[in-house]
């Protein structure tokens, strides 16, 4: 494992189907296993990536159902960096109703925004 930050990330395009998403975490999980990062932390690495995936793939992607998502990542013995690029339209998350507010905490969605 590199300790060099300008280390280039590994790189995936992940197809809006749940096995190309697993298989790419998978990946990700088993390089943050072999740097030996302890099992809560590549616990909230799957969870954050999953999520980031997730939400590229049903909101960022909705428009465009074949075209795949860009996932890379990158592992150091400080920190793992994740990057999710999607192609979609993009909004303005000021528009987007505060997950915080009374009406809207028995909601699923919307944490990602906080």
């Amino acid at each position: 494992m590199s300790t060099d930050p300008d280390t280039p990330m590994t790189r995936a395009e992940v197809r809006p189907e749940p096995q190309a998403k697993r298989e790419a975490i998978d990946r990700l999980v088993a390089d943050a296993e072999a740097a030996s990062y302890p099992t809560a932390a590549v616990f909230a690495v799957r969870l954050a990536a999953e999520e980031a995936l997730t939400n590229a793939i049903n909101h960022g992607h909705a428009e465009l159902p074949e075209q795949p998502v860009e996932f890379a990542w990158r592992v150091l013995p400080n920190r793992i960096d994740v990057e999710v690029v999607d192609h979609g339209p993009g909004f303005d998350p000021e528009e987007s109703p505060d997950p915080t507010l009374e009406e809207n905490l028995d909601k699923p969605t919307g944490r990602g925004l906080m």
